[in-house]
């Protein structure tokens, strides 16, 4: 598992009444008004069916240009403005390493299209939608996923704006396998901890160990 599973723990009481989100700009809203309308609908579909709040956490800037189409940030406005009367979206400032692991992992579930989420998602004993772009994301999700045992949740983009995402979304938060999802989290935090130990211990060791004295020149 991911050392950022040493980061969150399930949480002891219920999940939150609200639906995480995280998203890097796939589309531009302007350019790409269609794909990206998709995924308002989705979203607000996904809302309405579910009876939860949406809150987006940005990984990067709101300003700064990522492929030409701005920040996490300013696409998570751009779906805010989008979503006004369809929906609640509460947008939160740029995430921080102290903060990041609690705004997402005490969602009732969390959409994204990037890693780490997924990762504090699953620490939390919590339900993820992941959304892959391209093969390599597609195969880093993936894996997070696995982790907990649940690959099935991850898809890519075309499938989720099709109408899988608020389908499935819907899905994951009606089950009531909860107890399940716990005892996956756990089985990865005592990994972590196992891997955690055992570097510990090839570092002491190699602090312990003897100086080699480098060879000599010519030898």
């Amino acid at each position: 598992p991911d050392d950022a599973y040493g980061l969150v723990s399930p949480p002891a009481g219920d999940p939150g009444r609200r639906i995480g989100v995280r998203l890097h700009p796939f589309c531009d809203p302007v350019h790409q008004a269609t794909r990206f309308g998709l995924l308002v609908d989705q979203l607000a579909a996904l809302a309405r069916d579910t009876g939860l709040s949406l809150r987006f956490v940005p990984q990067v800037g709101f300003d700064s240009p990522a492929d030409g189409r701005g920040g996490d940030g300013g696409f998570g406005r751009a779906l805010a403005r989008a979503l006004a009367d369809r929906a609640a979206m509460e947008l939160l400032p740029i995430a921080d390493v102290a903060t990041s692991p609690s705004e997402i992992g005490d969602a009732r579930l969390v959409v994204s299209s990037r890693y780490l989420p997924v990762v504090f998602a699953g620490a939390a004993a919590g339900a993820a939608i992941a959304l892959a772009v391209d093969p390599y994301t597609e195969a880093k999700l993936h894996g997070a996923l696995q982790h907990v045992g649940r690959p099935g949740d991850a898809m890519w983009i075309d499938e989720a704006l099709s109408g899988r995402l608020a389908e499935h979304g819907a899905s994951l938060i009606e089950e009531s396998n909860r107890p399940a999802r716990r005892g996956a989290a756990a089985a990865c935090h005592r990994r972590w901890e196992d891997h955690r130990t055992a570097v510990a211990s090839i570092l002491r060791g190699a602090r312990s160990a003897p100086a080699v004295a480098p060879p000599a020149e010519g030898g």
